[in-house]
């Protein structure tokens, strides 16, 4: 059979020699088995032929994930990446589709034959607020003195922005209106910073590129330019709406930067082409290391982070007995299948000191991501917590 997506699409060649076959299985680090996929080899080539693709995913937080997300039978994707590598752990897309029987799935609306952790651009909301923040410190940390007022709502030309606080926040802080995710702070704050140096942080970032982690399906997300930079659509950009699409992978990526303290790691999830007698025949080439803030930038942005945990919007996030969390929520409203509907957002790392981990959950028609991805977060984390007791 051929591989139509994913992993088997890309190294199809690989993957499906003819001939006699045998199983092949692959180890992580730790001597674990890291895919429940048996990748077929041909017995009858040389031993030093390639035969297999070893893959960073570890099956054990694969396997939880992908538990955790059919339990509630959510729809979206999540992602796990080690902070330290850059090598995705796990990566799982719902609903999911048999590849043997790719046909049946063509007229179906839920967009299952997509992986949409890394192939669907979606609206981040407020996640982007993030971008927005770290644009400012970087221009001057002398935003961290910086005050709003929230009347509840924020005028954008002729549309009026509500806040998520309808009766307002009133005077607020920067590292207040953050935690609190308060649209009308951020669109002052982006509206004084102007769009070209919001999108010039975005892609400094990653987003409105591929990553090219290793899959051929990677959308490259879309931000604005030009005229959608300029008054009103000022608005949307400084709360991550409008035409700004990302994909869980970029969102993903930006987290991993902060938790690195300044530098975006080289993403992957493939280790390479391994002979049947398990040697690496080609290592894969990952993207370099490269720094996008200060590290000043990151470590002010994860203690904001830590706030919105504290006391923000992801204050239902409770993970201090095994050693906290710090992320960012998102609400984002988008049209799916011709319906208004709010996916929901959550991004983090996780334990607090010293992070290990970078987890990003989107869920569509997730109403808000304190309600539906805080708690898919919280559960991934503690299941990883207990893979390695």
């Amino acid at each position: 059979n051929r591989g139509e997506a994913g992993i088997e699409k890309v190294y199809d060649e690989v993957l499906c020699n003819e001939g006699e076959h045998s199983v092949y299985v692959g180890l992580d680090e730790r001597r674990k088995i890291f895919t429940k996929e048996e990748y077929l080899v041909n017995k009858g080539v040389d031993p030093k032929e390639p035969s297999g693709v070893k893959l960073t995913v570890d099956y054990h937080i694969q396997r939880e994930v992908e538990r955790i997300l059919d339990r509630g039978e959510s729809r979206g994707a999540a992602i796990v990446a080690d902070v330290k590598t850059g090598s995705i752990l796990a990566m799982a897309s719902r609903p999911n589709f048999d590849q043997n029987n790719i046909y049946k799935y063509l007229d179906r609306g839920d967009m299952s034959l997509y992986n949409k952790a890394v192939q669907v651009g979606y609206p981040p909301g407020s996640l982007f607020k993030l971008v927005v923040l770290l644009a400012a410190l970087e221009e001057d940390d002398g935003h961290l003195h910086d005050r709003f007022y929230c009347n509840g709502y924020e005028r954008a030309g002729n549309r009026i922005i509500g806040c998520n606080n309808g009766d307002g926040h009133g005077h607020i802080t920067l590292k207040e209106a953050f935690s609190q995710s308060c649209n009308s702070a951020f669109i002052q704050l982006g509206r004084g910073l102007g769009g070209d140096s919001i999108i010039h942080m975005a892609n400094r970032l990653g987003f409105g590129n591929k990553l090219n982690i290793g899959l051929s399906e990677e959308n490259k997300g879309n931000l604005p330019s030009g005229a959608d930079l300029i008054g009103p659509n000022m608005g949307n950009i400084s709360i991550g709406q409008g035409s700004i699409e990302v994909t869980p992978l970029q969102i993903t990526n930006m987290m991993l930067a902060i938790a690195n303290d300044g530098t975006r790691k080289g993403m992957s999830i493939v280790e390479g082409i391994v002979a049947q007698d398990g040697y690496m025949i080609r290592k894969f080439e990952r993207a370099q290391d490269q720094r996008v803030i200060s590290e000043k930038t990151s470590g002010i942005a994860r203690e904001y982070l830590a706030e919105v945990v504290r006391d923000g919007t992801a204050d239902n996030l409770d993970l201090d007995d095994i050693g906290g969390a710090a992320g960012k929520t998102g609400s984002a409203e988008a049209v799916l299948n011709g319906k208004k509907t709010v996916h929901g957002w959550f991004s983090g790392f996780y334990p607090l000191q010293n992070p290990q981990y970078v987890i990003t959950v989107f869920i569509e028609e997730g109403i808000s991501g304190s309600q539906t991805a805080v708690p898919i977060f919280s559960d991934i984390s503690r299941s990883i917590y207990n893979i390695n007791r």
